[in-house]
């Protein structure tokens, strides 16, 4: 029995406890797909901006204070996280550079922080408000 989560646009949009896999072992493959069908012998998919993880833990930019408002969501890659800090490169996505966004961080049960911090676009960031499990020092 396993937990699946999967989100669209940084929005959760399933929840499914049950049988993921009938197989044993631990070695697995994951692959950004869905569904395709094969028609006079073309299949193609295209794809944007692809995110693929295995924890809800994450850094996002959006467009609003309140990230279940924001219409623009662009989650950032972490390259190092721990209890006291995270580092990610970050990808502006859809911002302009100079454009206000805010910054929030998101634990591995998916809670975001309560509120966006403020940054401008492509400059420098600061510490946002952690969600409750999260501290930040």
């Amino acid at each position: 029995m396993a937990t699946s989560r999967c989100g669209e646009n940084g929005r959760q949009v399933i929840n499914y406890a049950g049988s993921t896999d009938k197989y044993s072992g631990d070695r697995r493959t994951i692959g950004i797909g869905g569904f395709a069908r094969m028609r006079q012998l073309k299949n193609w998919r295209y794809f944007a901006d692809a995110y693929l993880d295995t924890t809800l833990s994450r850094v996002v930019l959006a467009n609003k204070p309140e990230l279940a408002r924001a219409t623009i969501i662009e989650n950032q890659i972490p390259s190092a996280w721990s209890d006291n800090s995270i580092t990610a490169t970050v990808n502006l996505g859809r911002f302009e550079q100079g454009e206000t966004a805010y910054l929030f961080v998101v634990d591995s049960s998916g809670t975001a922080s309560a509120a966006g911090l403020a940054v401008t676009a492509g400059g420098t960031a600061a510490v946002p408000n952690p969600p409750t499990a999260v501290g930040v020092k």
